[in-house]
C-alpha cells in the first residue's frame, strides 16, 4: 500500500504540474502584447493622420494611422501579426505602399499597442476588428473595397474576413498559419519540447485558452475558410523553412482557394522572412498584385 500511495501521489503531483503548465501557457497565449517602439510617420515621409474606430461589434476602440497617397490607385489595410504592434509594419510597408500609390490604413488589433482589449484571440474576435476597419474606410473615407496585406496572424484574419464580406478586393497572406494547433506545437518544439508532447500540449493549451476567451480557437484555422472566399484573388507568400507552417499545409490552403491565386515560396525563408530575404521581389509581387486586382 505504501508503494501504491507513493505512486498515486507522484501521479497527482505530475497532473498538477501539467495543469499548471497548461494554465500558464494559455495565459501567455492570450495575454495583451507588449508594443513595438512607436514609429513616427513624419520621419518616414508619410502624411499620416491618427485615427480611431470601433470594432464591428462596437465593444472596443481601435487606434491606427491613415496614410493617403496622392492620386491613389487603391487602398490597402495592413493586418499585422500577433506580436508587438502596428509600428514595425508602418516602418516597413508604409513608405513602400505610399510611394507606389496606395492609400494605407494601419491599426493595432485589440490587446495590442494603443487599442483597447485584454485578450489576443487569433481571429476569433480580431475578425471584428478588421470588419470595423473596413466599416471605417467605407463610412469615413468613401472606400468601398480595399486590399488586405496580412502578416502571420493578420494573414489568417484577412482570409476569414475575405470569406465574410464583399468589401475585400484582394488579399496577400504572408506566413499564413493554417492549423493553429500545429503552429503552437511548432513554437513548443522550437523550444525543445518533443513533437508528440508538443502536439498534445498545444491541444490542451488551446482548449483551455478557448474556454478563457469564450470562443473556439480551432475555428480560426485557415483551411476552414479558404474555400469560402469566392472569387477574391489571393497571393500566398510562404517561407519553405517556416518551422510553424509546413509546405504541405500552405499547399492545402492553396488547393482550396476557388478564385485567382498564386503561391510564392521562398526556399531560404523562415516565418515572416520572405521580405528580409527577397525585399525587392517581395515589394514587386505585392504591389503588382494589388495594382492588378484593386
Amino acid at each position: 500500500m505504501d508503494v501504491l500511495a507513493l505512486a498515486l501521489s507522484a501521479l497527482l503531483i505530475a497532473l498538477l504540474v501539467a495543469l499548471a503548465f497548461v494554465w500558464a501557457a494559455s495565459s501567455a497565449l492570450v495575454r495583451r502584447r507588449t508594443p513595438d517602439p512607436e514609429a513616427d510617420p513624419a520621419s518616414l515621409g508619410l502624411p499620416a493622420e491618427p485615427v480611431r474606430f470601433a470594432s464591428r461589434e462596437r465593444t472596443l476602440t481601435l487606434h491606427g494611422w491613415w496614410v493617403p497617397a496622392p492620386d491613389a490607385s487603391g487602398t490597402v489595410v495592413v493586418c499585422s501579426g500577433q506580436r508587438g504592434s502596428m509600428d514595425a509594419d508602418l516602418h516597413t510597408f508604409g513608405p513602400v505602399l505610399y510611394a507606389t500609390g496606395f492609400n494605407t490604413l494601419f491599426f493595432d488589433w485589440r490587446a495590442h499597442g494603443r487599442s483597447d482589449g485584454e485578450h489576443v484571440t487569433f481571429g476569433v474576435y480580431e475578425k471584428e476588428d478588421l470588419l470595423g476597419a473596413l466599416d471605417y474606410l467605407a463610412e469615413a473615407r468613401g472606400v468601398a473595397r480595399a486590399g488586405l496585406l496580412g502578416l502571420s496572424m493578420g494573414a489568417g484574419v484577412a482570409l476569414i474576413v475575405a470569406a465574410l464580406t464583399d468589401r475585400v478586393g484582394a488579399v496577400v497572406c504572408d506566413s499564413l498559419p493554417v492549423h493553429i494547433q500545429n503552429t503552437l506545437a511548432g513554437h513548443l518544439t522550437a523550444r525543445g519540447v518533443p513533437r508528440l508532447l508538443a502536439d498534445a500540449g498545444a491541444r490542451l493549451v488551446l482548449v483551455v485558452a478557448s474556454f478563457r476567451i469564450k470562443g473556439n480557437l480551432f475555428h480560426t484555422d485557415a483551411w476552414r475558410w479558404a474555400a469560402h472566399i469566392g472569387n477574391t484573388p489571393v497571393l500566398l507568400i510562404h517561407g519553405d523553412r517556416d518551422p510553424l507552417v509546413s509546405v504541405d499545409e500552405i499547399e492545402q490552403v492553396y488547393d482550396r482557394l476557388p478564385g485567382p491565386k498564386v503561391l510564392w515560396r521562398v526556399p531560404a525563408a523562415a516565418h515572416r522572412e520572405a521580405y528580409t530575404k527577397r525585399p525587392d521581389e517581395y515589394v514587386r509581387r505585392v504591389v503588382d498584385w494589388f495594382a492588378q486586382h484593386l
